[in-house]
């Protein structure tokens, strides 16, 4: 669930950054390197608010429905709080102008987040049902993307999204949560051991699903603005750093 949250947040604030690209097309004087020095100041931008305000809360996720085969649940977070990912790494970004595409990937060497959850469902033919608090860590995270961007209604937006992540590996720690016919022991073994399996062997299923919500969210948020509305909220967005004001994705 949570791994979710930063995808978002971290994804959101990119497909923002990266909407620019197109801007050649209307503005001349986005030239050579300028637009991957954009992208990466906003990113550092990210890094600081992580550091001014460690942990770091981030926005409530309201109800996500997740189906697949063995799958259908209902979950929401809130009041969570990440730390320690501030030695995150921007490994590449890459802005094509012309093709409005764009590429990066991030590495994150540890993370830490606690928050509340809260679930209901079926998996795996069990009953889940939950409400309270967890904690995960993660180290070795490493998530990349490719979009494709394009302008609908002389509103910028992402027309197509396509990610990839890697987690070396994860401790969570539930409290409140029921899985029908299981003992709180085989809870946690389920969430740290056969959780992880599902992951691995429906690595592209969670990719596709993080991507259409992450692309959702992304629209929603740009909808209505211009390349020019954008490219003026980044440019003072990275200006503000190391003072910025109150942290937002609307442009």
């Amino acid at each position: 669930m949570s791994i979710h949250l930063k995808m978002k947040v971290v994804l959101a604030l990119f497909l923002l950054v990266a909407a620019s690209s197109a801007a050649e097309i209307y503005e001349v004087r986005l030239l050579g390197n300028h637009l991957e020095d954009l992208i990466t100041g906003a990113l550092e931008y990210v890094r600081f608010l992580m550091k001014k305000h460690d942990p770091y809360t981030l926005p409530s996720m309201p109800d996500q429905h997740l189906v697949d085969t063995d799958i259908d649940l209902v979950f929401s977070a809130s009041n969570v709080e990440v730390s320690k990912s501030t030695d995150f790494k921007i490994d590449s970004i890459k802005a094509d102008t012309l093709s409005l595409k764009s590429s990066f990937q991030v590495s994150i060497p540890i993370n830490h987040q606690e928050g509340n959850y809260k679930v209901t469902g079926t998996a795996w033919g069990k009953k889940v049902e939950g409400s309270g608090t967890f904690s995960l860590d993660v180290s070795n995270f490493v998530q990349s993307g490719n979009l494709q961007l394009g302008i609908v209604d002389h509103s910028i937006q992402v027309k197509d999204l396509v990610l990839d992540f890697s987690i070396g590996s994860y401790k969570i720690n539930v409290e409140g949560l029921n899985i029908e016919g299981l003992t709180k022991d085989q809870v946690n073994e389920l969430l740290n051991k056969q959780f992880m399996k599902y992951i691995t062997d429906n690595k592209q299923f969670v990719e596709q699903h993080t991507a259409e919500h992450v692309k959702n969210i992304s629209n929603k948020l740009l909808a209505g603005h211009t390349l020019a509305d954008v490219i003026s909220w980044l440019e003072k967005l990275v200006a503000s750093t190391p003072d910025p004001p109150p942290f937002t994705f609307a442009p």
